[in-house]
């Protein structure tokens, strides 16, 4: 597990640097080191200083004395108007597990693309809940029935937009790691689903929904998977 745009220093203090194209953001548990990072950038490139963090690559923050609030609320509003969709607001279907339709009606698989590729930006950010909904693995055979889940799918975000994750300030810094796996998650190939969330001080950090790379017959063999899958992330986190 590696991030290419992340960079880390540490002298005692530490800083913290996150890249995107032409968009960064630092921090650092030193004034000073936070100061002279800034002012070494300011010297070298032409940078607009936007103070506290509070909107970065369609994720909001909300900081105050008991927290930081995070969420996507004005990008999910966007995806909802673009697809005409933002008016509804279903629960999503528990346990559902979807096939190959190879009776049903063919649909364009443009808007369909635009829906998943939407649906896995937020997912990838605030919207851990809905990642294991696997509606981009039927880009080949697209019908009516995967296009009316993909907008099942939106139709639950719509339903919870102002939900977010809250990381409180005043917590022990402990790191947990969960993980699980589903029994035969994928009908077509028989693939089980693997998944794992990290928390920091009891609040989700990392998250993942991915499904096997073999097929297994016995429960142990998956175990084993699942575990190991857990534990690449985890000791990259821990030596970052």
């Amino acid at each position: 597990m590696t991030n290419h745009t992340l960079f880390v220093k540490r002298e005692g203090n530490a800083y913290i640097v996150n890249f995107y194209v032409d968009d960064l953001i630092f921090t650092s548990n030193s004034k000073n080191m936070f100061e002279e990072f800034k002012n070494s950038i300011k010297r070298k490139f032409r940078m607009i200083d936007s103070g506290c963090m509070h909107y970065f690559l369609g994720v909001e923050v909300t900081q105050n004395p008991s927290g930081i609030f995070v969420c996507q609320q004005k990008y999910a509003n966007e995806v909802l108007e673009k697809f005409g969709l933002q008016n509804v607001k279903n629960p999503i279907v528990p346990r559902y597990k979807l096939t190959k339709d190879v009776g049903g009606l063919k649909v364009d698989a443009t808007i369909y693309k635009q829906m998943v590729g939407s649906r896995m930006y937020l997912t990838a950010k605030t919207k851990f809940n809905v990642c294991c909904e696997f509606t981009s693995s039927f880009h080949g055979s697209l019908t009516t029935l995967h296009n009316q889940v993909a907008k099942r799918v939106l139709y639950y975000l719509g339903g919870a937009i102002y939900l977010g994750l809250f990381y409180k300030r005043e917590c022990e810094k402990n790191l947990m790691a969960y993980c699980d796996n589903d029994y035969v998650g994928d009908l077509d190939c028989k693939k089980r689903t693997s998944g794992y969330v990290f928390k920091m001080s009891n609040r989700l950090i990392v998250w993942s929904s991915k499904k096997q790379f073999v097929v297994l017959f016995f429960t142990t063999e998956v175990k084993f998977i699942v575990a190991t899958t857990c534990v690449a992330p985890n000791i990259w986190m821990m030596c970052a």
